[in-house]
């Protein structure tokens, strides 16, 4: 059964579902596609929590409908096509169309006849799944059931009789707990000895299952390994793909400023489910979330947050010591009153999960590589990354997992500070990492320098903080030490006090898996839905739709208790345009502002609104700022200058500026026309 079951209106009701054959190889390993078939409509989220009766979410997701793979039953290999849950483990078929949410989709898919196979068994004995607003009736029968070339001869499974709210059977993967009797599919496979462990990895990005192996060519750097939590160490005592969730920052402008946001002592506890679209936590998370969430707004009215539908971004999700970043575009959903659609906001894709179940939907999926190990009871998590194919399959009886570098791993430039909850100290520590790769001849840069940060990333440990993002004073006397020309993998480490800074690099080399030859894949489209193993009542959740909003209309963002509760008004206006430009405009010419944009600067008859946006003077914040912004502060804003002292500058060199130079093509300041007047270069910045 899914978790937050959801429908959704399908654009092509007439599409047949592919009939890609999976790629068996003799270590017992097989790659099958699930085709995603794709919505156009609106959705309605339909499992252990319903949604508020009238809704007009319409969802905009990157996963748009529901994972379908397709099975064969039967003696005659009768075609079925199957939602892919991971959040439920039985296997059903056959949903009554007519009361289905979507009865021209359920009516397109095939349908299973047992009275045509000579294999099939009636087991005289039924039950049902109850799930938030649907339900099903179910026959008990056993048959043959196969995928592609791996079969379970006598698969025990249910023929709907009745259903309701359900367009599509389930083939859940989840694991069984150990007071259920049945078996499931995975298992069936094992048994038969169609495959050799326990183990499939799930790559939604490119619509593929792989059972009994992983593609390192699928994912970014390396898979975090987590411990699946016994039904003990659960939220909702069940047994599921629970996992714990280590840390959880917000990152904006691609990522130039990030806010980390506290988690609960020891992690917050997800499930990944592939058969639910959006994202559960827990109330207080959400609103963290929601308030944290750049230029976001709520309304109280629908109890529930918007943001830009543009806005750039991401929320990263850490596991270990590996990050999952999911762009805010994937959580985010078009919908909601017409103030709110014609100011171009859409409503965040994050809600609070009922009755202690929390979950990872197909939003997060879609960016997530992940090993789900029930051999060994854990699973292995990583970003997605598309490099090739390089199918590494799984020994039966091995120890444990092999641990297989992935491909693709990134240019970064990122820092964290880590500050214990119970002491107070001024000295900072903590550690980053910047790799990058470059010619063969290296040099070191050793000089004396002043250090103003503008922003620094908290990580927490022990502090029970919402959102916290500081900024430090300015270092007396600073010394900094770079290797520049680090290959690709390379890790640095930072050590900061009121006194001196210091940084050092390395490079280990990295090590790439050998290929596995096989033939290509098919790569289909997907739709959401999902249930529980144990029924759950109805409750209702936040909805998408804004009824009665104006223009003008005053919402309050949600807090938690014990925080004071800020106002935001919601308006239509349009962001205003900029028009003269002086020193360090916005490069991206969105028009952003202030420390958490680089120290990008305004026109000179604009100010910078606190929430970092450009705006008139007069009718922007000497008036009254636009309520989407929020309130203006003072357009003079400190500049960020180059902390070694060699004065570059430049949206290449961090963003860097000059406090009363122009900065020239190559990246430096200067202050003759001669030496800007050659002609600026965008990614240096705009000379002046």
């Amino acid at each position: 059964m899914n978790l937050f079951r959801s429908s959704v209106v399908l654009s092509l009701l007439s599409a047949t579902i592919s009939e890609a054959q999976d790629i068996a190889t003799p270590n017992g390993l097989i790659q099958f596609p699930i085709s995603k078939v794709l919505g156009s409509s609106s959705t309605s989220e339909s499992g252990l929590v319903k949604r508020q009766a009238s809704t007009s979410l319409v969802n905009d997701f990157s996963i748009y409908g529901v994972y379908l793979i397709n099975l064969t039953i039967g003696s005659n290999n009768q075609p079925i096509s199957v939602q892919f849950d991971t959040g439920s483990f039985e296997l059903w078929v056959n949903p009554s169309c007519s009361t289905g949410l979507n009865p021209s989709f359920c009516s397109s898919l095939p349908r299973y006849d047992p009275a045509t196979s000579t294999t099939a068994k009636g087991l005289n004995s039924s039950h049902s799944i109850i799930y938030g607003s649907g339900n099903a009736t179910l026959a008990d029968y056993t048959d043959k059931v196969q995928l592609g070339t791996a079969s379970v001869p006598s698969m025990k499974f249910g023929v709907a009789t009745s259903s309701n709210g359900i367009d599509e059977g389930i083939l859940g993967m989840s694991p069984v707990s150990a007071s259920n009797s049945s078996s499931s599919f995975l298992q069936g496979l094992v048994a038969a000895g169609s495959i050799n462990t326990a183990t499939f990895s799930v790559d939604l990005a490119h619509s593929s299952v792989l059972f009994s192996g992983l593609d390192s060519n699928k994912y970014q750097c390396g898979l975090a390994v987590k411990p699946i939590l016994s039904p003990s160490q659960a939220p909702d005592s069940q047994t599921r793909y629970w996992i714990t969730l280590d840390g959880l920052t917000i990152s904006q402008i691609g990522g130039n400023t990030s806010t980390a946001l506290s988690l609960p002592a020891g992690g917050q506890p997800v499930v990944l489910d592939t058969g639910t679209t959006y994202t559960y936590l827990p109330q207080t998370l959400v609103d963290t979330i929601g308030t944290t969430w750049p230029n976001s707004v709520f309304n109280a009215s629908e109890n529930a947050y918007f943001a830009p539908c543009s806005q750039p971004g991401s929320l990263n999700f850490t596991f270990a010591t590996t990050v999952v970043s999911v762009p805010f575009s994937s959580l985010l959903a078009s919908g909601g009153s017409v103030a709110e659609q014609e100011a171009n906001f859409c409503q965040i894709g994050i809600f609070a999960g009922p009755q202690n179940v929390y979950v990872l939907g197909d939003a997060f999926l879609n960016h997530a590589y992940v090993v789900f190990d029930n051999e060994h009871s854990q699973i292995l998590i990583g970003q997605s990354a598309n490099c090739g194919t390089n199918l590494v399959p799984f020994v039966r009886g091995q120890s444990s997992v092999p641990q297989i570098s992935g491909c693709s791993c990134p240019t970064s430039n990122s820092s964290s500070i880590v500050i214990p909850g119970s002491t107070s100290s001024s000295s900072l520590t903590g550690s980053s990492t910047n790799s990058k790769t470059s010619s063969t001849n290296s040099s070191t840069v050793l000089s004396s320098a002043t250090v103003a940060p503008t922003i620094s990333t908290i990580l927490t440990s022990g502090a029970q903080l919402t959102a916290t993002t500081v900024t430090t004073s300015k270092a007396s006397s600073s010394k900094i030490s770079t290797r520049s020309s680090v290959s690709s993998g390379s890790k640095s480490s930072v050590v900061a006090s009121p006194k001196n800074v210091a940084t050092s690099s390395d490079a280990p080399s990295s090590k790439k898996p050998s290929s596995f030859s096989h033939s290509p894949l098919s790569n289909s489209q997907v739709k959401p839905s999902q249930a529980s193993q144990r029924p759950l009542s109805t409750s209702k959740r936040p909805s998408s739709k804004v009824p009665g909003v104006s223009n003008t209309a005053s919402v309050k963002p949600q807090r938690s208790s014990g925080h004071a509760t800020a106002s935001k008004s919601f308006q239509t206006s349009s962001k205003p345009s900029s028009s003269a430009i002086v020193k360090g405009p916005d490069p991206s010419g969105n028009d952003r502002c202030g420390p958490q944009n680089g120290n990008y600067k305004c026109s000179n008859d604009q100010c910078c609104s606190t929430y970092g946006y450009c705006g008139e003077d007069d009718d922007y914040c000497r008036v009254g700022c636009n309520p989407l912004y929020g309130r203006c502060e003072g357009s003079s804003l400190s500049v960020m200058i180059d902390p070694t002292g060699n004065g570059r500058c430049g949206t290449a060199n961090n963003g860097f500026q000059c406090p009363s130079q122009c900065c020239s093509e190559y990246g430096y300041c200067g202050d003759s026309t001669s030496y800007c007047g050659r002609g600026c270069q965008s990614k240096f910045g705009t000379c002046w």
